[in-house]
């Protein structure tokens, strides 16, 4: 073959196209990912750094409130052994209940001043990692509404009463916790697990009114900045079911189940506790339990 033909068929097989008249176009994203975000155990001489007083100002502090740190969910006596949750029999409930709590989220998306996405929060029991239907484990309800919105919270809010107990000096009855002068304020998103009142949360005998089995338990507490997924309605055949104004139908929505097509992200915590079975005859007698009659003062 002649060689201007070969360089002729190189050229033509290339394709070289001009960029010239190319134009791009820019599609609306999710580029903030949602984040949990848990203060870090700090020594004592840093929080008490802090606190401000009169005479000096405060320089450093831990980045976010405290709030409930994701692992072991477990209470203690004055020596640090643990007090076990228990399964009590039925008509009974354990005393030893876990105190309502904050979980803190945020992204950078912002819109002015606050956060761009409203989040949205579900809680789950013993997740199976691998399940196609999360809504399947959602969990104490009564406690924690599926579907739960998040409500903005700055950190230049935090005052004594819309703390944690576990945010404010014992000593002093003061918050030992205040906004970092040195991090990005990306809008935290405040969640609230629990009643709102001191009964707290009997995690092995009120899973909406069910008792647990006993043994190691996982609570997962989702976060997401998208509502969470509800598929359309399909009939026998595959096909859409439309209602009486002609618009595809929903199927329930799928708790658990972020709602990637939407740009959805998401991050989880995961709080680790144990319950064991009352091993007493009689609930209170010779038992390491603290369990008492459901209508007990």
């Amino acid at each position: 073959m002649d060689r201007r033909w070969t360089f002729a068929l190189a050229l033509a097989a290339g394709c070289i196209i001009p960029d010239r008249d190319i134009d791009t176009e820019e599609v609306e994203g999710n580029l903030g990912a949602v984040r949990i975000v848990e203060a870090t155990n700090l020594p004592a001489s840093f929080y008490e750094a802090c606190n401000p007083t009169k005479d000096d100002e405060r320089v450093t502090c831990p980045q976010v409130p405290t709030g409930r740190r994701s692992g072991l969910v477990a209470q203690r006596d004055e020596t640090g052994n643990i007090l076990p949750y228990c399964v009590c029999p039925d008509g009974f409930v354990d005393t030893r209940t876990v105190p309502s709590f904050f979980l803190y989220a945020e992204d950078s998306d912002r819109d002015g001043p606050g956060p761009a996405d409203t989040f949205f929060a579900v809680a789950l029991l013993d997740l199976d990692s691998d399940t196609d239907a999360p809504q399947e484990f959602v969990a104490y309800e009564q406690h924690f509404a599926p579907g739960t919105r998040g409500e903005p919270f700055s950190l230049d809010e935090l005052t004594e009463d819309n703390l944690d107990p576990i945010d404010v000096d014992a000593a002093s009855g003061l918050p030992i916790l205040f906004p970092s002068d040195t991090r990005e304020d990306n809008g935290l998103i405040r969640f609230r697990f629990g009643k709102n009142s001191d009964v707290g949360t009997d995690l092995c005998n009120d899973d909406n009114g069910a008792r647990l089995s006993a043994g190691m338990h996982t609570l997962t507490i989702m976060v997401t900045d998208r509502p969470f997924f509800t598929p359309p309605l399909v009939d026998a055949e595959g096909e859409p079911v439309l209602g009486i104004d002609g618009r595809p139908q929903r199927a329930p929505t799928q708790w658990g189940m972020p709602d990637i097509a939407a740009g959805a992200t998401w991050a989880i915590a995961n709080y680790v506790f144990e319950c064991i079975a009352d091993p007493a005859d009689t609930p209170g007698q010779d038992s390491v339990c603290a369990c008492v009659a459901e209508d007990s003062p």
